[in-house]
């Protein structure tokens, strides 16, 4: 029986007597679900064995010394130069009507604004 089953039950109860429900009482009743649980505990393996955290950090630490050390490319890591001519090819062809960039159309400032953009190095 659940906790809320046993809670309707006394309220049916108190309803009756016109006597206080006290919820204390019917948290600490012991159920079947309870027996379950316990029942199923005592088989489960425990998790004793596990590294304390210091020890993962120091394995960590020195596999990555070994390993060669991959450099991932994202306009966070870009030069400030390459973004500011991303910014402005960008600012540019959402306000400009002639421009259409995925079929490669450009009006003249918008041609000179991508040639940029294309020529500044990322780092």
């Amino acid at each position: 029986m659940s906790l809320l089953a046993k809670l309707f039950d006394q309220l049916e109860e108190s309803a009756a007597d016109h006597q206080p429900i006290s919820l204390v009482e019917i948290a600490s009743a012991p159920t079947a679900v309870d027996a379950q649980t316990a029942k199923t505990a005592s088989i489960r393996p425990t998790r004793t064995d596990r590294p304390a955290p210091a020890e993962q950090q120091a394995a960590i630490v020195e596999q990555q010394v070994d390993e060669p050390q991959h450099v991932i490319r994202t306009a966070a890591t870009a030069s400030p130069a390459w973004r500011e001519a991303r910014d402005q090819y960008h600012a540019h062809l959402m306000s400009c009507r002639a421009c259409y960039a995925p079929n490669g159309r450009h009006c003249a400032f918008g041609a000179e604004l991508r040639a940029i953009y294309d020529a500044t190095p990322w780092s």
